[in-house]
């Protein structure tokens, strides 16, 4: 497929053509999926016969064997669905292009019955991605993952942004002027370094086409939207640049859906398994939990990263530290955990013992990936676990009441001593500088004072509305540095810290006094002009009188 571009266009591809965007809502085969290569795979792999395990894909068998089982056919399913995106990434790649891709981000159900290991198949790309529709960028679960793998492997994360407003409404009343800023705002907290807005259809043709209108001409925003892109540009530049600085690693639970997932749920729906079925149960249980956290850790402002077996088997321990590469992980959270690969439980087990700590949101596993259900290694292991004192069950009260006392290892970096509100929160280092990205997403304006932990120097604001850079009146206080922000509303911006230079004092930032030069809230004569109007898909008739005008007030 991708041949005939290399034949007609060879001279653009890496030039014009910098990448490929893949709007990718396949999946790995569906139920029990099978190809001409899975059982000659699984046979390498594995060194057994896929015709003498596969059975218990369908039953559990006494031993608990069936865990076993589940884990390495899905390992070996994401390995060869993994190997097609890589295949494509390669042949970009050679040609000077990177490729973005989406698959099913949004929760544990379609990742088990779509796409099998989703940070497997995200590292196949050169820059992992995902779909945002509607309202989704207020919220952080979709961006996580992809976020996390993003800065493990040094690579840029892409969304497909705002999508599909008219699923929630009318298309200009979801994605009007205020949320484009507070979408914007979010996805950059999120780690977003590459924005695509949704589905620009430069065909021109308005109609046949089962989506709404789109970001190009037909927006009546289209002629103002150069200020939101600038200002998109500008954020996603810094988020381009350094790395995150997590102390919080958060595992991944995809390998204890996939042992709970026989085929009956695999031929079931796909968003939400069914609770009548014990492993659909289990595994709706685990992607509460495993969102709730995502959430939690969010909304305290406390840095953290995604990371599955594949990352924590590259990570060294230290005195009461993870280390991979320049992050350093200080805090461990465990969702609800049904199985785990020995040498990935054990360097957990040896990670508390060295002092680092670990917060359990459910039970420990009893399975392991090698043996199956009731591993005697892994029962031992995790015993060993809960005895140590870094290690705290949290199953009675859940996460929160401990983000919210700031328990050892769960405290952000940025302190509210005055002026708290619901800000949104992303930090990176870059060049020895720390950037912290700060967002106001109410209508209000905002003043705060904040203590930001550990971090020390001069302090500026980088305005990506404007793209100035204007001096922030600090002080260097004990632990680090103290300051007032002030917020106008849905604004957002990069407040950095240069250890180079001294702090500089100066006055507060304070809400400017407003004059009323006049009231527009009088009678305004509205007039609709069919005549004029494209057209289109979703054709807009307003009301007859409209047509002669009509007398309105001021509003939205």
């Amino acid at each position: 497929a991708l041949e005939p571009y290399a034949l007609r266009d060879k001279d653009n591809l890496g030039r014009s053509i910098t990448g490929e965007f893949i709007d990718n809502e396949g999946d790995y085969g569906w139920s029990l999926a099978w190809s001409d290569t899975l059982d000659k795979r699984y046979r390498e792999r594995w060194g057994r016969d896929i015709r003498l395990w596969l059975p218990l894909a369908v039953d559990r068998d006494a031993e608990g064997s069936f865990a076993r089982a589940r884990w390495d056919w899905f390992e070996t399913v994401s390995d060869i669905y993994a190997s097609t995106f890589q295949a494509v990434t390669d042949w970009h790649e050679k040609r000077g292009m990177y490729t973005t891709a989406h698959f099913w981000e949004e929760g544990i159900q379609p990742e088990v019955s779509a796409v099998g290991d989703h940070l497997k198949l995200l590292r196949a790309l050169t820059m992992p991605g995902q779909d945002c529709l509607g309202r989704k960028a207020l919220r952080v679960h979709d961006f996580k993952e992809i976020e996390s793998v993003a800065e493990f492997e040094n690579k840029r994360a892409a969304t497909e942004l705002m999508g599909a407003g008219v699923f929630e409404g009318t298309p200009w009343g979801t994605f009007n002027p205020a949320f484009l800023k507070q979408a914007a705002n979010s996805v950059t907290a999120w780690g977003m370094s590459h924005i695509i807005p949704h589905g620009v259809f430069t065909t021109r043709k308005l109609t046949g086409n089962p989506w709404p209108p789109d970001w190009y001409s037909e927006s009546p925003m289209f002629r103002t939207l150069h200020f939101w892109t600038d200002f998109v540009r500008r954020a996603s530049f810094i988020n381009s640049h350094g790395s995150a600085v997590p102390d919080v690693l958060l595992y991944n639970p995809i390998e204890s859906a996939w042992v709970n997932a026989d085929a009956e749920l695999l031929d079931a729906q796909m968003w939400a398994f069914p609770e009548s079925h014990p492993g659909g149960r289990r595994i709706n249980e685990i992607d509460r939990i495993y969102a709730k956290a995502i959430d939690d850790l969010t909304a305290a402002r406390v840095e953290f990263l995604v990371g599955d077996r594949h990352y924590v088997k590259q990570m060294a321990v230290g005195s009461g530290v993870l280390k991979r590469g320049g992050f350093g992980f200080r805090t461990v959270v465990l969702p609800a955990l049904d199985v785990l690969e020995l040498d990935v439980a054990g360097k957990i087990l040896a990670f508390a013992k060295a002092g680092g700590r670990v917060y359990a949101l459910d039970g420990l596993p009893a399975a392991s990936a090698e043996e199956g259900m009731g591993d005697p290694r892994m029962k031992a292991m995790m015993d060993e676990l809960k005895a140590q004192p870094t290690f705290t069950d949290c199953r009675a009260a859940g996460l929160k009441p401990l983000l919210e006392s700031q328990a050892p290892g769960l405290a952000g970096p940025v302190r509210f001593e005055k002026g708290a509100f619901p800000m949104l929160e992303a930090r990176r280092r870059i060049d020895g500088r720390d950037f912290f990205w700060f967002a106001n997403n109410s209508d209000s304006w905002q003043t705060c004072d904040v203590v930001v932990a550990g971090v020390h120097g001069a302090a500026s604001i980088w305005d990506c509305e404007t793209g100035e850079i204007r001096s922030a009146a600090s002080t260097d206080a004990e632990g680090g540095g103290r300051l007032t922000l002030l917020f106008k509303p849905f604004e957002a911006y990069w407040l950095v810290f240069d250890p180079s230079q001294a702090a500089r004092s100066g006055p507060p930032a304070l809400k400017p006094e407003f004059e009323v030069v006049t009231d527009l809230a009088g009678t305004w004569q509205v007039v609709f002009d069919a005549s004029i109007q494209p057209v289109m898909e979703y054709p807009l008739t307003p009301p007859a009188a409209f047509a002669a005008g009509t007398p309105k007030a001021l509003g939205d």
